[in-house]
């Protein structure tokens, strides 16, 4: 999301990518993301969000990581930086998240625009060192 201290939002909620095998061997390791992630919990995590950003009168450029379980979503982490999902949303929405986490400290917020597509980002975890 996109925040100015008294009014944020939501550009896009991402599917991250958490422990995949055939990307890591590590468990819970951090894989990629893709955007956008459709879920019936949308609205949900939207407002959580929205309301995080106003309780905490986070400025510029903030991600919110849920969980989803089977009683719901679930708050696990506020991130007030640049997400890794930076590159994802741009593509996918044709938005510069750089320039509206700028703008953002001016008071101004992006306007929404649709997704034009689905882009997905893999990190692949190499299981021994490489030479150059």
């Amino acid at each position: 999301m996109i925040s100015t201290g008294d009014d944020a939002v939501v550009v896009a909620i991402n599917e991250q990518l958490i422990g995949i095998p055939w990307l890591t061997r590590i468990p819970f390791a951090y894989c990629g993301n893709i955007t956008p992630f459709h879920t019936k919990f949308k609205a949900d995590m939207e407002q959580y969000a929205l309301q995080i950003a106003m309780e905490f009168k986070l400025q510029g450029s903030n991600g919110v990581d849920f969980m989803l379980t089977n009683k719901g979503v679930q708050v696990i982490e506020i991130n007030p930086r640049f997400q890794g999902s930076l590159d994802t949303v741009e593509l996918s929405t044709g938005m510069s998240i750089f320039d509206a986490h700028i703008r953002s400290f001016d008071g101004e917020l992006p306007e929404l625009r649709g997704f034009q597509c689905f882009c997905c980002k893999d990190d692949y975890f190499c299981r021994k060192g490489i030479d150059y």
